[in-house]
């Protein structure tokens, strides 16, 4: 199997996140392991890993999906079939997922039941940048996926725009130092989480031993569960894996709406506001669509993502055209207050060049306890 090449250009410091009041170094959740001589207590390290990653993301281990028979093969023995057994299991949870929500809508409705999502797809991509990335980085994770209607076609068929990107992971380069590999590992997990989407994501490094899989939160930390190829565990995780990336709304942002247009690789995003002017009893949902993402940073610190409209035809928001959102997920009550600051810059009257605020609201993050998220919706001044 090939390796995936270095980012370029990526000036942030990976391990530490960024902001005006302080920089500090995120945290990486690592169980501490036993010598690989003792064997016994390994096997319990590799149980322990297992049963955290179920804790984290809330899934119980009797779930028929994440059991499948070990049958025609096994699968995950070795890093050099990596992608063909992830894609075989990707087939059967898919397969698997379809039949089960079919016969509960049809139990449920009696109507014939909806279309499912397409086959998630992983493919080995080390010599191809994925394109459209926010900030315009530049990089090529050795493996990705994607479902198979956002992959891209012909001489781009290993492309997906980076918004349509589920997990990023890394094949360790016999080049690099085992940091150096984790670091770049890191560094995809830190590029995926710029989708406005994700209140978590998964990334992995698979290496000659070990597969190692990466949960990320945003605003916290990342992490990391290690086991060997020869484990008995990891095919049970990598099925647990491929289950979770497939709809998983823990790690989801349901208010944000994201829509891929193929012929143009551009993604766009769709806001639900909750309004309530001086005229209405209660608040009123308004639909504002067709944003663009462009500004994403601080994946594990403060979070933040700047989008803009590109309709001639805004919405409005007490009688104004939105032309820019602003999401960010910050820590709750600091001093730093960004709807005060501009409510003072405009308090006696609108200060030309700078954006007006009409409208915020405030969501606690399911994730996090000490964060939420500020929606910020402006218009220019």
């Amino acid at each position: 199997m090939s390796h995936s090449t270095p980012v370029r250009p990526f000036h942030r410091v990976l391990v530490y996140a960024e902001h005006k009041r302080d920089t500090q170094r995120f945290a990486v959740h690592n169980l501490q392991k036993p010598s690989k001589e003792d064997e016994e207590n390994f096997k319990q390290y590799e149980e322990k890993c297992f049963n955290k990653l179920l804790d984290l993301i809330e899934l119980d281990s009797t779930n028929p999906t994440l059991n499948p028979p070990a049958t025609p093969t096994p699968g995950f023995s070795s890093r050099s079939t990596f992608v063909d057994d992830v894609n075989r299991a990707s087939q059967w949870i898919e397969q698997e997922k379809s039949e089960c929500r079919n016969l509960a809508f049809f139990y449920l409705t009696h109507v014939s039941p909806p279309d499912f999502p397409e086959l998630l797809v992983f493919k080995s991509t080390p010599h191809d940048t994925q394109p459209e990335y926010v900030t315009g980085i530049e990089s090529k994770p050795g493996i990705v996926a994607a479902f198979e209607k956002d992959w891209l076609s012909g001489k781009d068929e290993r492309k997906v725009p980076w918004g349509c990107i589920r997990l990023a992971g890394e094949d360790a380069s016999k080049g690099k130092t085992k940091s150096g590999q984790m670091q770049q590992a890191f560094t995809y997990l830190d590029l995926l989480l710029a989708r406005p989407d994700f209140k978590a994501a998964f990334g992995l490094l698979i290496s000659e031993k070990q597969f190692q899989l990466l949960v990320g939160i945003a605003g916290d930390r990342v992490y990391k569960f290690t086991f060997q190829w020869t484990s008995c565990i990891t095919r049970q995780v990598a099925y647990t894996l491929v289950y979770c990336l497939y709809d998983f709304p823990r790690f989801q942002d349901s208010s944000i709406i994201m829509t891929h247009d193929k012929a143009t690789r551009i993604c766009t995003y769709t806001f639900t506001l909750k309004v309530k002017n001086k005229e209405d009893s209660k608040p009123r949902q308004v639909s504002c669509s067709r944003f663009i993402c462009r500004y994403a940073q601080g994946s594990f610190s403060t979070r933040t993502h700047v989008f803009v409209s590109e309709s001639l035809n805004p919405p409005k928001v007490a009688g104004q055209p939105i032309r820019v959102i602003k999401d960010q997920l910050c820590r709750k009550d600091t001093r730093f207050n960004e709807v005060g600051i501009l409510e003072a810059i405009h308090r006696d009257g609108p200060v030309p060049g700078i954006v007006e605020l009409v409208h915020e609201e405030k969501i606690s993050s399911s994730l996090v306890k000490n964060r939420e998220t500020i929606l910020m919706v402006a218009y220019d001044a």
